[in-house]
């Protein structure tokens, strides 16, 4: 019996359904996929290109370039990526994310955290240099 591709599959071999897998790279091949989606729908907006690359993603994919492509579609700032920069916007993302989850967990703590939104990646690197001395 053949199998399929494995970027065919809705799930992966060997792995629990409820094992949560993080992506750390959005990968060539990926970038591949969006870029041409952005080039046929003119927009980065997920809920517009999405119909173009979704089932060629992996299942523990979706949701994850989903979120990166609805953040790149609502930056302020209107940073775009392309075939240079596209692993160092992905790293913004979850950094991003990171630093929102982190927040939410420890509201009632004492620990500062930065809203990714508000304050620029630059002064976010500034403060945590200034915090571990």
């Amino acid at each position: 019996m053949k199998r399929d591709s494995p970027r065919r599959h809705t799930g992966l071999p060997g792995i629990n359904h409820k094992t949560k897998i993080s992506m750390k790279q959005l990968g060539k091949t990926n970038y591949l996929l969006i870029s041409g989606g952005v080039k046929d729908f003119g927009s980065f907006d997920p809920k517009v290109i999405f119909v173009a690359f979704e089932e060629a993603l992996l299942s523990h994919e979706v949701e994850e370039i989903r979120g990166f492509l609805g953040w790149v579609h609502e930056d302020e700032s209107h940073r775009r990526f392309g075939n240079v920069n596209y692993e160092a916007r992905f790293y913004e993302y979850l950094l991003s994310k990171n630093i929102k989850t982190a927040a939410k967990k420890s509201a009632s703590s004492d620990v500062k955290y930065f809203d990714f939104e508000e304050d620029s990646m630059e002064s976010l690197q500034h403060q945590q240099r200034h915090e571990n001395h």
